[in-house]
């Protein structure tokens, strides 16, 4: 990249991440904070010029094979879904106040949508400014790898994230069996990328003088993904991965963003479908998460905004409901049980939603002989409507 081209980069990043600074409260007046915004501008600045090894590495993916089969995918993608050696879970001690979690939003001119102040949102309004401070805000605490992966698996009710992985094994097996390459036009040029390790590049073109990478995301309806393509705002995963990516690419080579719906729609045939949006990614600025406020870390994390090349927008193609039954709860117990151990799965199964202690032996012989409702299994249960939703999973990892 050109030096003109880099500062240029560099000012609207440092642009973009004083404004999240300002949506998370970060208030230069305070000693603590204007030491965290001045390590938050060097740190983002550092991920800049970041390249890494590896992702031009096509012909290691030729001979992958991917299952065409919904639940041996999703199997296949849990299996293969990497954990990092330090991982934290964290406690919001303003976590009963529904919305943003980004206290303040921008005021923008509504002519030239320029921004000239910030507000707080409504629902923090009755918060004092100690409560809303970003720095005391979290505590932070160290999982263990096989805590993290219930949690994601078993525990977590967000469903942007508990359900990414299937989501990324259904779309994917369309994809390989029935799609080309949108950049190239090669048929069975498409290969799956994905897990922690991968963020930015679901799917890759194994076509050398292509190179296409795609990442996937949803949004809850069609409303949600029209209004975010409106603002040409989309959110997105690790900012440092971006970087790397971008960095160690060819300049000719296309970055794609895939969006599509969480609830089916009826396309003109009158069949339930989810309509898949394809656009070229222009530009990922960062903005702080949650985790980007943990002390424990050396270098603040960041995830990202991502604008696209509005005139590249299209439809990509229809993504049908099968009606294949998915039972995310038996693939994942059975993934984790042989990743770790039978004990340590009911261990935690003990330790995260308890056992009968029933002093009644004939009713605590009934609960034992009913079968037990599983919070996975209820989502699983749910999609027989094929409502599916995904999300990246480094971002738990933080």
């Amino acid at each position: 990249m050109n030096i003109m081209f880099m500062k240029t980069m560099e000012k609207e990043v440092c642009n973009e991440l004083v404004h999240s600074l300002h949506e998370w409260g970060v208030n230069r007046r305070y000693g603590d904070h204007a030491k965290f915004q001045q390590k938050a501008m060097r740190d983002c600045v550092a991920n800049l010029s970041r390249k890494s090894k590896g992702f031009n590495n096509h012909k290691s993916l030729q001979n992958e094979r991917f299952p065409k089969d919904y639940n041996e995918a999703y199997e296949h993608v849990l299996r293969n879904d990497e954990v990092p050696e330090k991982v934290y879970t964290y406690t919001d001690k303003l976590s009963d106040i529904e919305g943003y979690p980004e206290p303040f939003l921008r005021r923008r001119d509504q002519r030239t949508g320029e921004v000239w102040g910030y507000k707080v949102r409504r629902e923090y309004q009755r918060c004092s400014s100690q409560e809303l401070d970003p720095l005391q805000r979290f505590q932070f605490q160290e999982l263990t790898k096989e805590r993290l992966l219930f949690e994601e698996w078993f525990v977590d009710d967000n469903e942007d994230s508990s359900q990414g992985v299937l989501f990324e094994a259904i779309l994917t097996c369309h994809v390989l069996q029935f799609e080309a390459c949108y950049s190239c036009k090669f048929q069975k040029a498409l290969r799956w990328n994905g897990g922690s390790s991968s963020s930015w590049q679901d799917i890759i073109c194994t076509n050398s003088d292509c190179g296409a990478t795609y990442e996937i995301k949803t949004k809850a309806n069609l409303e949600k993904i029209e209004n975010a393509l409106r603002w040409n705002n989309i959110n997105g995963g690790s900012f440092s991965a971006w970087c790397q990516l971008r960095n160690s690419t060819r300049p000719d080579q296309k970055h794609y963003i895939v969006v599509l719906p969480r609830k089916f729609t009826f396309n003109r045939q009158k069949e339930k479908v989810f309509p898949v949006t394809i656009a070229e990614i222009d530009k990922v600025l960062p903005k702080l998460r949650e985790s980007s406020f943990n002390p424990n870390r050396s270098e603040i994390r960041f995830k990202s905004s991502v604008s696209i090349k509005l005139t590249t927008k299209a439809k990509w193609f229809d993504l049908p409901v099968t009606g294949q039954f998915i039972d995310m709860g038996k693939i994942a117990e059975k993934v984790f049980k042989d990743r770790f151990s039978e004990q340590t799965y009911y261990q935690l199964e003990d330790l995260y939603f308890g056992s009968d202690t029933s002093d009644d032996s004939e009713s605590g012989q009934e609960a034992e002989a009913e079968e037990s409702v599983d919070p996975v299994d209820t989502i699983a249960n749910e999609l027989k409507n094929v409502d599916i939703v995904p999300d990246d999973w480094e971002d738990l990892a933080s």
